[in-house]
């Protein structure tokens, strides 16, 4: 049996062969960086940089397989307005809300945004202040 094979990887690669297209994309990576962040803020003195208020936040990506693209999906408050996110226990409340937090603190002077949080739930305002 290793013959057989050996013999046919031998052959196979004196065809060279063209690689076949694969019909998906790769996996996303473990940590995603948002636009905003590989774009303005590596290496920059932020406190420097006087930006007007910016309510867009990237909040995940979206696959599309069908035209084998994923691109990111981005909620702007200014122009849509309020925003609800509801899910299960265990479902990425908190995360959600971290990211949306954290990307409009990144962007905006405390001078243009303030953030009054209520969180009546278990246990996510201990992990949003670590």
């Amino acid at each position: 049996l290793d013959a057989a094979i050996e013999h046919i990887a031998v052959i196979y690669d004196k065809q060279k062969p063209l690689p076949v297209k694969k019909p998906w994309l790769p996996p996303l990576e473990r940590q995603i960086v948002s636009s905003y962040v590989q774009e303005y803020c590596i290496g920059q003195d932020m406190e420097a940089v006087e930006l007007p208020l910016d309510l867009k936040v990237d909040i995940g990506l979206v696959d599309i397989p069908e035209e084998q693209s994923q691109t990111g999906y981005r909620l702007d408050l200014f122009k849509d307005g309020n925003a609800a996110f509801f899910a299960a226990p265990g479902y990425g409340k908190s995360m959600f809300l971290t990211t949306v937090l954290l990307s409009l603190a990144l962007k905006n002077s405390v001078d243009k945004l303030n953030f009054y949080i209520c969180d009546f739930g278990n246990s996510a305002r201990a992990y949003s202040v670590k």
